[in-house]
C-alpha cells in the first residue's frame, strides 16, 4: 500500500516476486543473524548508486531499477566480511 502512494503509478512495481525469492535464497545462504546486514547493504548500495544516477542526471524519478543485483552485492560483501 505504501508503495502505491509513494510511485503513483500503478504500473510500477516497486518489488517483483524474483526480489522475493532472491532475498529468500540468500536467507539459506547467509547465517540468520546476518540477513537484516545482508539486506541492509542492499538497501545502502543501491540507493547510493540510484542517488548517484539522479545527480549526474542518468535517470529520472520515475524510472524502474532492478533491486535484485544490489542484493547480491550485499550478500557478497557480508560473506566476504
Amino acid at each position: 500500500m505504501l508503495a502505491i502512494l509513494i510511485y503513483r503509478n500503478p504500473k510500477v512495481v516497486p518489488f517483483g516476486i524474483g526480489d522475493v525469492y532472491l532475498a529468500g535464497m540468500i536467507g539459506t545462504m547467509v547465517r540468520l543473524d546476518e540477513i537484516g546486514r545482508v539486506l541492509i547493504y542492499g538497501i545502502f548500495l543501491a540507493g547510493a548508486t540510484m542517488a548517484l544516477l539522479l545527480v549526474l542526471k542518468r535517470v529520472n524519478r520515475k524510472q524502474a531499477m532492478p533491486y535484485g543485483p544490489y542484493l547480491v552485492m550485499g550478500a557478497l560483501i557480508a560473506l566476504i566480511a
